[in-house]
């Protein structure tokens, strides 16, 4: 992926940033088309499914097994990805030792198909790291005994607090914060009333009120 990027820069071809982080939204998903197909295949093949358990038995910390997402969740993939990169020896395990397995030749070149790169877990990793924010908030408001518009505006803006903050952050890391930054304000920012009709209710929770500045709430005041 990163090879072909640079040979486009090589050869004179204009590449703009957003462009890159277009190039990266493609690459995640044909990365995560490999994540989840590969989840199903263990998941449907007895064979392979009990390769997987006998293996995690080295593994006593693994007391989760391989999941699917909700692709319209990203606390979800997040879940989905946590459990994965904990599978990663086991998985490159069996990548190494597809051969040996007593598996049919269709699935033997559907695990080639989706065998991950070394560049592909550290991918993944990032993509982890990302989508943690949204798990935490999404486990804080499922948790909560009386979830309020304060608490759900409050986790709002950290989230994009978040996201706006990319110092020290790799290049990649920063594509994929731009990329989940674009969804938050697509959802909430770009339509306006909707989002003052939100500041407003979170205005009258103590929680929502804390975190508004003194211009905000002047603004709030005078509406």
């Amino acid at each position: 992926y990163y090879s072909t990027v640079s040979a486009c820069r090589e050869a004179d071809v204009e590449v703009e940033e957003q462009t890159d982080t277009d190039l990266d939204k493609v690459f995640i998903g044909q990365l995560m088309d490999k994540v989840r197909p590969f989840i199903k295949m263990v998941k449907k093949s007895s064979i392979l499914t009990s390769y997987v358990d006998d293996e995690k038995l080295n593994y006593p910390h693994l007391k989760r097994s391989l999941r699917l997402d909700v692709k319209t969740r990203w606390n979800s993939s997040h879940r989905m990805l946590t459990t994965f990169i904990k599978f990663r020896p086991i998985i490159t395990k069996l990548y190494t030792n597809k051969w040996s397995i007593p598996i049919t030749k269709i699935q033997r070149t559907k695990l080639q198909y989706l065998e991950l790169s070394s560049d592909d877990w550290t991918t993944l990793s990032t993509l982890e790291t990302v989508l943690a924010p949204f798990y935490h908030a999404t486990k804080i408001m499922s948790g909560s005994q009386y979830p309020t518009i304060g608490i759900a505006f409050y986790l709002l803006r950290e989230l994009k607090e978040f996201l706006d903050n990319d110092d020290g952050d790799d290049i990649l890391l920063k594509s994929l914060k731009s990329l989940l930054h674009a969804q938050i304000l697509k959802y909430f920012d770009h339509d306006k009333e909707q989002y003052d009709l939100l500041k407003v209710h979170a205005y009258f929770d103590p929680i929502g009120f804390h975190i508004f500045t003194n211009s905000e709430k002047s603004s709030i005041e005078r509406e």
